[in-house]
């Protein structure tokens, strides 16, 4: 694991599925092998709930 990812993980970013408009799960493109559409990066609070 890189630095950046590192970073980014300690910050509260983590990967998951990505979802198109209708809440499908996305596919990777086979035609662009460098970049992976079926994931992405997104905010998670690290924050826990009061009770």
């Amino acid at each position: 694991m890189s630095f950046w990812d590192k970073f980014t993980t300690f910050l509260g970013f983590e990967w998951v599925r990505a979802r198109d408009e209708k809440g499908r799960f996305v596919a990777d493109d086979k035609s662009t092998p460098n970049v992976d559409e079926s994931k992405k990066r997104v905010y998670k609070s690290r924050s826990k709930k009061k009770k």
